[in-house]
């Protein structure tokens, strides 16, 4: 019986759902690592497919890669058992992340003039950063011995940021923290 349920399973068509970005900030870190989260609550292989690239839904990283802009679409295609509530689901769950998503402020560079030499950077935030000019440089040093392989560091890492992301779930900023989980876990994948 078992064996009759996997070939059905695998004869069985992928359910496919056109999306649309509609939110001005396209599909960025904060609302991919929050659909990946959801995605992973399924029993289904789900993908995205767009510009010609089919990717896994729970690698953040690839999604990314995609460069999903404002008015952009994609298919979430589902397999498997959940294939059909894992459509219907996310579906909606996607429509409410872009409803839901904040416009992101442009930032505009101000030139001010200072009596110090001054570099001029790319403004990633408001305000003005004042700091004393250092310069590095890289040296070899070895590395002491450790028990700690770096799979498990990464994994102690990455239980360290799902709890913080836990305990501040309400504010805007714990996106980040989830958004930094999910990097990690790709990475945990590779290694």
């Amino acid at each position: 019986m078992n064996f009759l349920n996997k070939i059905f399973q695998k004869k069985q068509t992928p359910i496919q759902t056109t999306l649309t970005i509609t939110s001005d900030n396209g599909f960025h870190l904060r609302p991919i690592a929050k659909f990946v989260n959801e995605v992973k609550q399924f029993n289904a292989h789900i993908t995205i497919i767009a510009h010609d690239e089919e990717v896994t839904a729970t690698q953040v990283p690839n999604i990314l890669a995609l460069s999903l802009e404002k008015d952009d679409s994609f298919t979430l295609q589902c397999e498997g058992e959940e294939a059909q509530e894992a459509s219907a689901y996310l579906s909606d769950f996607f429509i409410k992340l872009m409803n839901d998503d904040v416009v992101i402020k442009e930032i505009i560079q101000e030139e001010t003039k200072y009596e110090a030499i001054s570099f001029r950077g790319k403004t990633i935030a408001r305000g003005v950063a004042i700091a004393p000019l250092t310069q590095y440089e890289t040296k070899e040093t070895s590395i002491r011995e450790s028990n700690l392989s770096i799979k498990d560091a990464i994994k102690i890492t990455k239980e360290e940021l799902y709890n913080l992301y836990q305990a501040n779930k309400t504010r805007e900023e714990a996106q980040i923290f989830l958004a930094t989980t999910a990097l990690l876990c790709r990475h945990l994948q590779k290694s």
